[in-house]
């Protein structure tokens, strides 16, 4: 992975040299040349080489390209800040990344609308299930919500309560069993670092 993205910086340093140079005035070119010499018949048979397999995509290359340009223009704080950042994502476990993606989903998707309808829903769930729904309805797809929304309209009262409640139900339990794989991992890290069995 680290000789791919080696590779990458090599073309896209390569490609910013050259457009430097193209972008320059050209140089006068002079009269009368002499012509040049014919290609020799071997390279004619054999046409041009094929590239390498490995070469990169053009639109990534430009995507990184942009994001290269976009790093150059950043103060040195705010590099170390966003290096700080990649490194503490690099050493977070599975369990980690995925509690993390959910409060980021719960913080991003929190649009007014939902809002309400989370504060009307979760009148419905008992007292203890009640702070865990706003996770459960933001962490839901699009779909999922309108599933939810469908089956709510269909049914009475008493049977969205139970409906509700099995819901998030399950999703507390996925989420607790995210916590304490995350919870074992970190100590897992502590001990090995700590040298501890």
């Amino acid at each position: 992975m680290g000789l791919i993205r080696i590779r990458s910086l090599r073309c896209i340093l390569l490609l910013l040299a050259l457009t430097s140079r193209l972008q320059a005035a050209p140089p006068p070119v002079p009269e009368n040349l002499p012509t040049p010499p014919p290609l020799p018949p071997e390279l004619l048979e054999k046409g041009p080489p094929t590239p390498p397999p490995d070469l990169p995509d053009p639109s990534e290359m430009f995507a990184q390209l942009r994001q290269l340009e976009e790093l150059l223009a950043m103060k040195p704080e705010k590099l170390s800040s966003l290096r700080q950042t990649i490194e503490y994502l690099e050493r977070l476990s599975p369990e980690e990344r995925e509690a993390m993606r959910l409060r980021l989903v719960e913080i991003t998707r929190a649009t007014p609308v939902l809002r309400a309808e989370i504060n009307k829903l979760k009148g419905l769930l008992p007292a203890n299930l009640q702070s865990s729904f706003s996770q459960f309805w933001l962490a839901a797809s699009a779909e999922d919500r309108e599933t939810v929304r469908t089956y709510l309209g269909d049914h009475s009262e008493k049977q969205q309560v139970a409906f509700l409640t099995d819901q998030v139900e399950a999703f507390v339990k996925h989420r607790e069993e995210v916590f304490a794989r995350m919870k074992e991992s970190l100590e897992a890290r502590r001990n090995k670092v700590s040298g501890r069995p």
